[in-house]
């Protein structure tokens, strides 16, 4: 019997789909896969897999929060604060998740938790199945990946009595949600993951790097990332357009969030239309002020549409900035 992976996943698209079944294929012959999603999927990803375990409900919940997304680079660093009321969909992840620990925590006694959207190369495929042993030799029980007052959960791994005891499980988002505010969380489950060791004093019996991007760095993630202001085409770097720190410019800001490209692809950027820069997937990052000729206005990443409002980007309300180096 090998280790127990648990593989999330919500598949719109046939592009999802495609990602999702090349994921669970270049893991497949180290991990006994549990797939658990929202939506259906085909056959040919359930003969990759061990076991498929389909819940349709996918609730959504609305929260006010400020979080903090954050990176610091050679020529610049950020911070990007969503100000505003939200949709989640954490609870429903989680419940995803423990609806495997439910069905199969008498067959293994820990599991591997990873976001069907990332292609793990053959080297750091390896090292994710080292993470029990990391964990076992410590003795510990759990390896997570942190920034500040987050634990990502694009991969983990904890044993299943570790996540009953800290994080719980809930019959219903109520039940998080009121959870949530016991511990001092806003219910993203990065944060809640973070605030329920906190609360339980258990930081202690787990390993928590702070190196996530350089700990797999041949590997791809977050490949379909898509957010409110993108068309919905799957896209592997982070973009935005934010405040330049201490003054009324704006910048563009294109972090390439693939860490390796076997092919080095190109992307025009037009800003209204009109050319401004280029930009490469798998090996740059690019900041740029901008000055576009109307408030509202359209950035276009090669077929990639996103649409921004300058006099939000720099309203008074918001604390998200580019800092130049």
């Amino acid at each position: 019997m090998n280790d127990l992976l648990i593989v999330g996943a919500y598949i719109n698209s046939q592009e999802g789909e495609n990602v999702l079944y090349e994921s669970v294929k270049r893991l497949s012959g180290l991990f006994d896969i549990a797939l658990v999603t929202h939506t259906p999927v085909s056959e040919r990803i359930q003969k990759q897999v061990k076991y498929f375990i389909y819940d349709h409900r996918n609730e959504l919940f609305v929260n006010e929060v400020s979080t903090v997304y954050w990176g610091d680079y050679p020529t610049f660093d950020y911070e990007i604060h969503p100000d505003g009321f939200r949709k989640y969909h954490s609870f429903a992840v989680y419940r995803s998740i423990t609806n495997a620990v439910k069905l199969l925590s008498n067959e293994y006694d820990s599991f591997t938790y990873i976001e069907g959207d990332w292609w793990f190369s053959p080297e750091d495929a390896l090292k994710l199945k080292r993470l029990k042993t990391m964990a076992i030799e410590n003795k510990k029980l759990g390896v997570f990946f942190s920034a500040p007052e987050f634990l990502h959960t694009n991969y983990f791994y904890c044993t299943m009595d570790f996540l009953k005891n800290i994080f719980q499980f809930f019959n219903s988002k109520e039940d998080y949600i009121y959870r949530c505010q016991q511990i001092g969380s806003h219910g993203q489950l990065e944060n809640y993951f973070y605030k329920a060791i906190e609360f339980n004093n258990s930081f202690n019996k787990v390993i928590v790097e702070t190196l996530l991007d350089n700990y797999f760095p041949t590997t791809q993630g977050n490949l379909n990332v898509a957010n409110e202001k993108n068309t919905n085409n799957a896209i592997t770097y982070i973009t935005d357009v934010l405040r330049v720190h201490g003054t009324d410019d704006i910048a563009f800001m294109y972090i390439n969030s693939a860490k390796l490209d076997t092919v080095l692809n190109e992307y025009t950027v037009k800003l209204d239309g009109e050319y401004i820069t280029t930009v490469y997937s798998g090996i740059f990052s690019v900041v740029l002020k901008i000055n576009p000729k109307n408030d509202k206005f359209l950035i276009e990443i090669g077929p990639n549409k996103f649409y921004y409002d300058k006099n939000k980007i720099l309203a008074d309300t918001t604390k998200s900035f580019i800092k130049l180096k």
